[in-house]
C-alpha cells in the first residue's frame, strides 16, 4: 500500500493560519469544524540587568497539525460501528457516512484531535487530503496555499528521502503508548557557520572512531541479538566480542564528539570544511549531507577498525557490505571535510582533544555522492592487524 502525508516545516511556518482557511473555504466548514489547526507554542521573560537595561529571551513557534492518516489509526481501532477504514491505495484514513453515528470515540481515540464531530449532520467528519486533488495530480489546497511553504505533501518514502527520517522503535512500545522526545535548538554566528560551498575537490576526510553502536540500528540489534535469549546468554562474554558480553556491547554509551570538535574548530580556524555526524542511515546517507553537487566523497573501506559489535550484529542480520554502510556507522562516529593542506594540522589536534582519527579518504569529482574504494575491504583494517 502506498501511504501519502504531509510534512511540515517548523522553520518556515509563521502562524498564519492560511492553511486553516484554504481548508474551511474549499470544504465549506462552519465556524466550529477545522479539519486544519495552528497551534502556537511560546515562553520567556524579561530581565533586568544592573545597569537597568532589559532583555528577553522569549520565543514563539508553531506547529500546524491535520489528520495524520496514521499507520495503525487509533481511531479506527475504537470505532464501535467499524466506521472507518484506510484506503489500500494511498492509506488516506476514511468515515463512511452509513455507517457513522456520531458518537465521536474516534475524536476521542486520536492523540491529535483530528477527527471532528458535525452536530448538523450528526457525523465524524476529517481531513482527507484533499483526495479529490490528489486523484487529479495536485497538492491538497492547505499544501497549495501556505505562503511560506511550510507544508508538503507525497508518498511517505519520497518524503523522507527528501526530509528525512522518524525516529522508529519496533517492540519497544504498546501500540497505546506516546513517546516524548525532547530537543534543543543551538544558534551560531553566519560568519562561523559551516558549509558544503566550502567543500572542495582534493580535500581529506578524517574519520573519528565510534564507541559502537551509537544508539543507531537498534531496532534491528534486538531482532537479531536479543529477541529469543535468556539474560544468561545476553552476559556470556565472547570471544567474538574482545571479552565482552553481547549485554555489555550494546549497551555501550554513544561518544559525544561536542568538545573535540569545538576545540579542533577553534584551533584550526578555517581547516575543517564540513562535518558529517554519522548516525542512523550510516555512512552512505549521512557523509553525502555534507557534499555539495560539485562533489563525491570517495571513501577507502579498510582504512579503519570496524568495532566487534558492529561486526557481529551485521552478521547475524546477514547484512552485506553495502547494506552495512547504510545501516551502522561501522566504527566512525564522525566524518570531517578538511583542507589537505591542513590535514595534519587537524589531526593532531584532535589527537591532543583525546580522539581517535582516520584518513578514511576524499573528496574527488562528482555530483554530491558517497562512493567506496576497495569494495570488500570493509572489514579490512582488522585482518591486517
Amino acid at each position: 500500500m502506498t501511504q501519502y502525508g504531509f510534512h511540515f516545516d517548523g522553520t518556515r511556518c509563521t502562524g498564519c493560519k492560511t492553511c486553516v482557511l484554504a481548508c474551511k473555504d474549499k470544504k465549506d466548514l462552519s465556524t466550529a469544524i477545522s479539519f486544519r489547526n495552528v497551534y502556537e507554542y511560546g515562553g520567556g521573560s524579561w530581565k533586568q540587568d544592573d545597569a537597568g537595561a532589559w532583555t528577553c529571551d522569549t520565543y514563539v513557534y508553531h506547529v500546524s497539525v491535520a489528520c495524520n492518516h496514521c499507520d495503525s489509526p487509533a481511531c479506527m481501532a475504537k470505532c464501535p460501528q467499524g466506521a472507518i477504514s484506510k484506503d489500500p491505495d494511498t492509506g488516506i484514513v476514511n468515515n463512511d457516512p452509513e455507517k457513522c453515528i456520531g458518537c465521536g470515540t474516534c475524536a476521542i481515540a486520536c492523540p491529535y484531535s483530528a477527527p471532528k464531530v458535525d452536530e448538523e449532520i450528526k457525523k465524524a467528519v476529517r481531513c482527507d487530503m484533499c483526495a479529490d486533488r490528489v486523484a487529479e495530480g495536485k497538492q491538497p489546497i492547505c499544501v497549495e496555499a501556505c505562503p511560506l511553504r511550510a507544508l508538503d505533501f507525497g508518498e511517505i518514502s519520497e518524503l523522507r528521502q527528501k526530509y528525512g527520517e522518524m525516529a522508529e522503535h519496533p517492540g519497544v512500545m504498546d501500540p497505546d503508548d506516546y513517546d516524548l522526545s525532547g530537543f534543543c535548538v543551538g544558534v551560531v554566528d553566519r560568519s562561523k557557520m559551516l558549509d558544503p560551498a566550502s567543500v572542495r575537490e582534493g580535500d581529506v576526510l578524517i574519520g573519528l572512531a565510534s564507541s559502537g553502536l551509537h544508539s543507531n540500528g537498534y531496532s534491528l540489534a534486538r531482532k537479531v541479538c536479543v529477541e529469543g535469549k535468556t539474560h544468561y546468554e545476553l552476559r556470556i562474554e565472547r570471544e567474538e566480542l574482545g571479552g565482552r558480553s553481547l549485554q555489555d556491547a550494546l549497551l555501550e554509551p554513544t561518544r559525544i564528539y561536542v568538545k573535540p570538535v569545538r576545540a579542533v574548530l577553534e584551533a584550526c580556524e578555517g581547516a575543517v570544511h564540513a562535518l558529517a555526524h554519522i548516525t542512523g542511515g550510516g555512512i552512505s546517507e549521512n557523509l553525502d549531507r555534507a557534499l555539495p553537487k560539485t562533489c563525491d566523497a570517495e571513501v577507502d573501506l579498510g582504512t579503519w577498525p570496524v568495532p566487534a559489535i558492529a561486526s557481529f550484529v551485521c552478521d547475524a542480520a546477514h547484512l552485506d557490505e553495502a547494506e552495512a554502510l547504510k545501516t551502522f556507522n561501522m566504527g566512525l562516529g564522525m566524518v570531517l571535510i578538511v583542507d589537505a593542506a591542513r590535514a595534519d594540522e587537524v589531526e593532531a589536534a584532535l589527537t591532543q582533544a583525546g580522539e581517535t582519527t582516520y584518513r578514511v579518504g576524499r573528496l574527488v569529482a562528482g555530483e554530491g555522492e558517497v562512493r567506496y574504494a576497495n569494495d570488500g575491504k570493509l572489514y579490512g583494517f582488522g585482518a591486517e592487524a
